[in-house]
């Protein structure tokens, strides 16, 4: 589902376990998804968040983004919807990442 343009994601850990926040994207025209994931240490422990600025990971402007929750134990959660990144735009999409290892959920908490 489509909701509109944005350039952050925030990912807020409410579970039990660690996540990492990680960022499916496609560029226009293309069909298949690519993955960004952190190079560098991105561990989000339980009652932490990180936000992502898609500006500083050199996705191109009306690209189609989504965000993951990378589960440390090897699972991940793809969030239902998605949106186009414009450089220029102010708005985040926050999400909050709850559950346990078992059975995570992902969950759109505000966009703006």
């Amino acid at each position: 589902m489509e909701m509109g343009a944005i350039r952050y994601f925030r990912l807020m850990n409410q579970g039990a376990f660690i996540c990492r926040l990680h960022v499916n994207y496609r560029p226009g025209g293309e069909e298949s998804w690519k993955t960004w994931e952190p190079a560098e240490y991105a561990d989000i422990y339980t009652a932490a968040e990180r936000t992502v600025d898609m500006k500083e990971l050199g996705i191109e402007d009306g690209t189609h983004v989504r965000l993951i929750a990378f589960i440390v134990s090897g699972s991940r959660q793809i969030a239902a919807e998605e949106y186009i990144f414009y450089s220029n735009i102010g708005r985040t999409a926050a999400y909050k990442a709850s559950g346990t290892l078992l059975s995570s959920r992902l969950n759109l908490v505000r966009y703006g």
